[in-house]
């Protein structure tokens, strides 16, 4: 796991023509959970009763103020910070759709 990371986080400096969702593939439920959440749109917002979902991965001002919103906006950046929740086992904490299809094997997330 720490090699995929390695190889993501490199890449989005050293690579920067390769497209996002390249990237994004690597990890299948990042990108079902982006998917359910944003439908993959980087420039998503979601009012979310003021919590201000944004971005491809959702981040929320109410929770997150540190993530300013070129980063949160930014689809390389989304994609590094949700890995990093994936690998310190925060998932189904950070986002109700992947609790919603993965731990409570639900079809939809609405």
């Amino acid at each position: 796991m720490c090699r995929k990371i390695c190889l993501v986080l490199l890449s989005i400096w050293i690579i920067p023509q390769l497209d996002w969702r390249i990237w994004l593939n690597m990890w299948p439920e990042l990108e079902t959970t982006f998917q359910a959440e944003s439908r993959l749109n980087p420039k998503a917002y979601n009012w979310d009763n003021g919590a201000e979902a944004r971005g491809l991965a959702q981040i929320t001002k109410k929770y997150h103020p540190e993530v300013s919103d070129v980063q949160a906006y930014n689809p390389w950046f989304s994609i590094a910070w949700g890995i990093d929740v994936f690998v310190k086992g925060n998932a189904a904490k950070e986002w109700t759709c992947y609790r919603k299809l993965f731990v409570e094997n639900q079809d939809i997330c609405n």
